[in-house]
């Protein structure tokens, strides 16, 4: 990793633009409704649960709710965002009661991969990264890199994390210069530098 510069950096251009829920709870329900139309019915939403058909003929689903023990501190809420078909996955937003994080369902098999932030494929589409910043701490803050070879679910391979307990990267919109180059913005609060993350 080494530093980069914001010339550099502006030059590559931004990433397609993500899908996102707005922030009012009856609006994301509309909003999710119109990605669930693009999952062409193989996800679905009954009341507080989604469903998935994944092409091995199984259906799996998540409710929303308490996660554990019935705590109310463990609450999750998922949200439908994206068919991503370049690394056949689909893609959930999951609200918790402090703090989100994001959900890659297998569209083969329904094998679930927790991320940290909305994916941002690579140009070669085998590899995607994800970065975030979240001042509350309530998230985990950082950057991973994944690695999604095709009829195989992702694999971390790179990555460093932070959050209130434990200081550390913050990162912010990840681009691809290349198939083997990640630049981004590591955010410190008051102050920040572009990086470089060169990858083979």
């Amino acid at each position: 990793m080494e530093k980069s510069s914001e010339a550099h950096y502006e030059a590559v251009g931004p990433p397609s633009r993500e899908h996102a829920l707005p922030a009012d709870s009856a609006a994301a329900l509309v909003a999710e409704s119109t990605f669930l139309q693009m999952a062409q019915g193989q996800v679905w939403r009954k009341a507080d649960t989604l469903f998935f058909r994944t092409s091995n003929g199984h259906t799996s689903w998540l409710h929303d709710g308490p996660t554990y023990q019935d705590a109310d501190d463990s609450y999750e809420q998922y949200r439908f965002l994206a068919t991503l078909p370049e690394i056949r996955q689909w893609l959930l937003e999951v609200g918790q009661w402090e703090g989100r994080h994001y959900l890659l369902i297998d569209q083969q098999t329904g094998q679930r991969t927790r991320l940290i932030s909305y994916p941002v494929l690579s140009p070669d589409r085998r590899r995607f990264a994800c970065a975030n910043s979240d001042p509350t701490g309530y998230s985990l803050n950082g950057l991973q890199v994944w690695q999604k070879p095709a009829g195989n679910p992702p694999r971390l391979v790179w990555q460093r994390l932070s959050n209130a307990i434990q200081p550390g990267l913050a990162a912010c919109s990840p681009r691809w210069q290349d198939p083997n180059t990640l630049l981004f913005y590591e955010d410190f609060i008051t102050a920040g530098r572009y990086m470089r993350l060169n990858l083979q």
